[in-house]
């Protein structure tokens, strides 16, 4: 007879996205052992478990579960053994008998179903880690949870094996390690030997491409050559919209993750591939090596990050120089009692990098791989004298010494500089930056919109009226020994306006026209990179008149009067108004003014009075007065001659010429 048992065996997990390992509460891995068998050699037979997950909308936090057997004719017996947080409901062929439910011997495919709580939280605390509780969740139209594992044990007349397999009753996609069930599109991607799948929750909010995704996976495998790769890599984009998550993602099973859907690739904390880098992670470790988990998984997720252009080097620095800080520093790696919780991803992380630097200026062709490969290669746990002996065998004394000074002391290594990463990693850098134009060039900072349209100096805060648009002019540089892509972003106190993004070969320079319209008052920060400009933004400005005359001197009725203003605008920024020409309180001529800031300008309004007497006029606050006279008539000339007020002739001079003439005629 021989007798087979599959046990749940507890596993657990390291800190805040982590990969699941052994000892981690909640996990569960099956697997089979044979106790006993016969001496002769015995066909095989196999014995089928299909196991069916529905979801339960109406119970949110549980899932429903069918065990389906089919038995093979040499099967003699066979238990099962449901998780803790497992209920039966429902089964045929099964009686149940201490706390376990034993087949009757003559159904041939018995089932038995069950009800399984899914939730799982976590009190953990990281770098990487979320304000939420949730490992694992159902959220009662979609559930995220570990694929479910039970205990067995099963006797037969001949060898038997065990194969089995998960489905979901509806839409789902189902992992070695993770099942998601609800709608979503699955992804896939082909690369360097394994399959990469990528489920997207139809209530998921990716805010990479799937496509991008991929690509920094495909790189991040080819670069991470540390033994055999998974054939298949099962990745959930995990729905934030109603599920607040403890961590950015999580590892369970070989070769199975999920990250939250709104995790970017252009981070130095890339859960993607810390995740990712877990799955490779073929090895176990005891207490003082498990610094070496969380470690590596961060170093690598930035360094890959910063080799394929998501990040540039002072991201990269920033990241791995939180080692230094004096809460981390002091934590003794190989000592996990002195740790405060994220040492292995601070202090850990900047120890790897460093350890990898070392063993590339001591080799000519090893690294921190190198000793990453001899762990996943070594039979057995990875002890302390283990992971010496590689990084020995790998490096030589000197790296050996200062892996021992950095994991089992506080001493704490240093960041280096880009020079000396450059060179240590062969790996011409990109640095990208960005800047305003020079405001001394005309293309730098131009306005438009209702009131002007051109270039505006930026010496000081750009002033603006409501409703202008600003043109700033943006380089984005790459001063870089190495081609390197960038995303620019604009930002207007704080919130992104614009962005742009592109690939930059090193010395190059692109310039870059970020538009913004301001439509309300108030004072504005524009920033691109570290580069910033001051923005005032204020309503228009009101014309003044600051002369009001008459260019007719003393008119007479039906004269062209010619009124003349002079309008002047002495803020910062436009003027605009209506100004209407006011005759004796009446309004009789409107005119739309616009001015520049300082601008002043000349108005002119002809008017021809039809009647005598005094006018007054009003522009804006100015006023003036204007008399206007009759013309003179004949009666008037008469009057004059009589009077002797005026010039010509009159009728005694007339008398005079014509007795002078008569006196010539008698003389003659």
């Amino acid at each position: 007879m021989l007798l087979v048992w599959l046990l749940p065996l507890t596993a657990t997990g390291g800190a805040v996205g982590a990969a699941v390992t052994a000892g981690s509460p909640g996990a569960t891995v099956e697997t089979a052992h044979a106790v006993s068998g016969p001496t002769e050699t015995t066909p095989t037979r196999e014995l089928v478990l299909t196991k069916e997950v529905r979801l339960t909308p109406d119970r949110p936090g549980e899932i429903t579960v069918t065990l389906r057997y089919e038995t093979p004719t040499d099967l003699t017996g066979l238990r099962v053994e449901l998780p803790e947080s497992g209920t039966a409901m429902a089964g045929r062929g099964f009686s149940e008998g201490d706390g376990r439910y034993v087949w009757d011997g003559r159904t041939r495919t018995p089932t038995l179903t069950y009800r399984l709580s899914v939730n799982e939280t976590s009190e953990s605390a990281g770098p990487i880690a979320r304000d939420g509780d949730y490992l694992f969740a159902d959220a009662g139209p979609w559930a995220l949870v570990r694929t479910p594992q039970v205990g067995m044990s099963w006797t037969g007349r001949s060898e038997i094996s065990l194969s089995r397999s998960t489905t979901v009753a509806g839409p789902g996609a189902v992992g070695d390690g993770i099942m998601y069930l609800g709608e979503a599109r699955e992804y896939q991607r082909t690369a360097h030997g394994q399959t990469f799948r990528l489920v997207v929750p139809a209530s998921a909010s990716l805010a990479e491409r799937p496509a991008d995704v991929f690509d920094a996976l495909a790189a991040s495998a080819d670069a991470l050559r540390v033994g055999d790769r998974d054939p298949e890599v099962f990745m959930v984009a995990a729905p934030t919209g109603s599920v607040e998550w403890a961590v950015d993602g999580l590892q369970s099973g070989e070769s199975a993750f999920w990250v939250r859907d709104r995790s970017r690739l252009d981070a130095a904390n890339n859960v993607w591939i810390h995740e990712y880098v877990h799955t490779r992670q073929d090895h176990e470790l005891t207490p003082e090596t498990r610094w070496f988990t969380e470690a590596s998984a961060t170093y690598y997720a930035a360094l890959f990050a910063l080799e394929q252009g998501s990040i540039d080097y002072e991201t990269f620095r920033s990241r791995l120089a939180l080692g230094e800080r004096a809460t981390d520093a002091e934590a003794i790696l190989t000592t996990p009692s002195t740790w405060n919780g994220v040492a292995p991803y601070t202090k850990g992380a900047l120890v790897a990098g460093e350890l990898d630097r070392a063993t590339r200026l001591a080799t000519t062709d090893a690294s921190l791989q190198t000793v990453f490969r001899r762990m996943n290669a070594h039979d057995g746990p990875v002890t302390r004298a283990d992971l010496r002996a590689m990084i020995r065998a790998t490096a030589g004394s000197r790296v050996a010494a200062l892996s021992d000074e950095y994991t089992a002391s506080a001493a704490t290594p240093s960041m280096w500089g880009r020079a000396e990463h450059q060179r240590t990693f062969d790996t011409p850098l990109p640095n990208v930056g960005y800047a305003f134009a020079d405001p001394g060039t005309d293309s730098a900072f131009s306005v438009s919109g209702p009131y002007r349209t051109g270039a505006i100096g930026a010496t000081g805060p750009i002033r603006l009226a409501t409703g202008e648009t600003l043109t700033a002019t943006i380089l984005v540089s790459n001063t870089g020994a190495g081609t390197g892509e960038y995303e620019a972003r604009a930002r207007v106190n704080g919130a992104t306006v614009a962005r742009d993004e592109g690939t930059l070969a090193a010395n190059e320079t692109k310039r870059w026209q970020v538009q913004h319209a301001f439509t309300s008052p108030g004072e504005y920060a524009l920033q691109v990179g570290e580069s910033m400009v001051d923005v005032v933004v204020s309503p228009p400005a009101t014309p003044t008149v600051s002369r009001f005359s008459s260019d007719t001197a003393d008119p007479i009725v039906g004269d062209r009067l010619v009124l003349t203003a002079t309008v002047r605008n002495a803020d910062a920024v436009p003027a605009a108004s209506n100004l209407t020409l006011f005759e004796d309180g009446s309004p009789v001529e409107t005119r739309r003014v616009v001015l520049g800031p300082g601008e002043n300008r000349t108005l002119a309004f002809e008017r021809t009075p039809d009647t005598a007497g005094t006018s007054r006029y009003r522009l804006g606050d100015r006023n003036l007065t204007v008399t206007v006279r009759q013309p003179p008539t004949a009666s008037d000339a008469t009057q004059g001659s009589t009077a002797g007020s005026g010039p010509g002739f009159g009728a005694g001079v007339a008398a005079l010429v014509v007795l002078a003439s008569l006196a010539a005629r008698v003389r003659g």
